[in-house]
């Protein structure tokens, strides 16, 4: 494939959600065969991200899960994953998000 047909970042289920721990490791594994490229995915899915940590794949520092924490949801989960260095948290307090991407595209 040239450089010009590759992307560099790819944001995983733009307008959706993570369907299961299936679908994440499949993007996971994608992300294993093109390292020149950054991934990452919003996701409240906590269930199939706990699967993923309690697997034995490693996952590549160009692939990351933003835990999605709003009010009281996914403060849990964050706190007992956050020392992962593929997880960061989205944290929404019900008007703006207070953080961003976790990519910029120049």
């Amino acid at each position: 494939t040239r450089k010009k047909d590759k992307f560099e970042i790819v944001r995983i289920n733009q307008s959706g959600e993570l369907t299961g721990y299936k679908e994440l490791k499949l993007w996971v594994e994608l992300a294993i065969k093109h390292p020149e490229t950054k991934f990452y995915v919003y996701t409240k899915n906590y269930k199939a991200v706990k699967k993923l940590i309690a697997s034995d794949i490693v996952v590549p520092e160009t692939f990351t899960i933003l835990i999605s924490v709003w009010h009281k949801h996914g403060i849990k989960e964050f706190n007992k994953w956050k020392e992962l260095p593929y997880i960061k948290a989205f944290i929404y307090d019900g008007l703006f998000p207070l953080v961003a991407s976790p990519y910029r595209v120049n």
